[in-house]
């Protein structure tokens, strides 16, 4: 079954990558422990009325569901009539230009294991990158060394951004306060001064503060 997954991934990147090349829409990348599916439909709420945008789905965040949802397909189990029906509209795509394809894609990037934010930013580069927040990390963490390392993984969606994208960072969160403090000076991002960086939070200094916060509930 993991040989089978391992092919069903390199269809899928490569499927994904053309198709990616073909269109070329905004790609919106979105990470951190906490809030990325909130997130990720918020940005999406507002972007539909004046784009046309696609966002990934339910749990659609790793090296299968980013490229399910570039490609706008469901994932198929076990069924391999579906996964033939689907690669060959994603071929078909490729083809004949589709006039429906989303200008922006709103991606949910998770990281289970190091180097998967990474593999997710060269399949999908983004333009603009969110992290939401990294909030208190065990010390031990299942495939990970540590917090640092998380954190570190995480900031790989910042590093690959375009040298005129955008970060947009929680500027409440230690961890990545700490990310965009250091970012102009990172050794190995040399055009990081061209990435314009906005925050956002409750504290002093971010570039939009949060002043005031309602929550209310509707019954029907």
């Amino acid at each position: 079954m993991c040989g089978m997954k391992k092919i069903l991934q390199k269809i899928l990147f490569i499927f994904a990558t053309q198709t990616l090349r073909r269109y070329t829409p905004i790609i919106i990348g979105i990470t951190g422990s906490v809030g990325k599916t909130s997130t990720k439909d918020a940005v999406y709420t507002v972007l539909r009325w004046k784009f046309l945008a696609r966002k990934s789905e339910g749990n659609f965040n790793n090296e299968i569901g980013v490229p399910l949802t570039v490609l706008g397909l469901s994932h198929y189990g076990k069924n391999i009539f579906y996964w033939v029906v689907g690669f060959f509209r994603a071929f078909f795509r490729l083809i004949i230009r589709d006039r429906a394809y989303p200008e922006i894609l709103i991606l949910e990037m998770g990281a289970d294991r190091p180097g998967d934010i990474g593999y997710l930013t060269s399949l999908a580069p983004p333009v603009v990158g969110i992290i939401t927040a990294i909030g208190k990390i065990p010390v031990h963490v299942e495939s990970f060394s540590g917090p640092e390392e998380i954190v570190k993984e995480k900031s790989k969606l910042i590093l690959a951004l375009p040298s005129d994208g955008l970060a947009i960072i929680n500027a409440d969160d230690n961890a990545l306060a700490e990310i965009r403090k250091n970012f102009l000076s990172m050794a190995d991002r040399p055009l990081a001064e061209k990435v314009k960086v906005v925050t956002f939070g409750f504290d002093e200094g971010p570039t939009a503060r949060i002043t005031a916060v309602e929550f209310s509930t509707e019954y029907s």
